[in-house]
C-alpha cells in the first residue's frame, strides 16, 4: 500500500461515517437531528485536511510504500570482525520488495547489514 492509497482509504472511511450519519439523521426525531448534523459536520471537517494533503503530495512521496504486507525470512550472517554467526529475521515488503532495519553483530556490535539489508561484509 502506498502513502497516497492509505490517505485515500482514510478519506473513504471518513466519508462512509459521514454518509451513515446522513441516513441515520433522516430516521431521527426532530430532537435527534441536531446531534446527527453536528456529527456529520465533524466528519466533513475531518476529511478536508486529508484531501488537501492528498492533492499536494509529489508523485514520489505519494508512491512511497508503507510496507504493511511483509514476509519474514530467517537469515544467518557471519561477522567478519569476530566470526560470530548472527541469526535474525529479515522483513521483506511484498509490495515494493524492499527490506528494512539494521542488524548488528550480537557479539561485537559491528554493523552487518545496512538499513536496506544489503550485506556489507560476509
Amino acid at each position: 500500500m502506498t502513502y497516497r492509497e492509505k490517505i485515500q482509504s482514510m478519506i473513504e472511511q471518513i466519508n462512509q461515517l459521514y454518509n451513515d450519519a446522513e441516513w441515520l439523521r433522516d430516521l431521527a426525531t426532530n430532537e435527534e437531528k441536531e446531534y446527527w448534523n453536528k456529527h456529520r459536520g465533524i466528519f466533513y471537517d475531518a476529511s478536508q485536511p486529508l484531501r488537501k494533503l492528498d492533492n499536494m503530495l509529489s508523485d514520489n512521496r505519494a508512491k512511497m510504500c508503507l510496507c504493511t504486507d511483509t514476509t519474514k525470512i530467517s537469515r544467518t550472517v557471519e561477522c567478519t570482525n569476530c566470526d560470530y554467526l548472527n541469526k535474525f529475521v529479515q522483513n521483506i515488503c511484498n509490495d515494493c520488495k524492499e527490506s528494512f532495519g539494521s542488524t548488528y553483530c550480537n557479539n561485537c556490535d559491528k554493523i552487518l547489514l545496512d538499513e536496506n539489508y544489503k550485506v556489507l561484509e560476509l
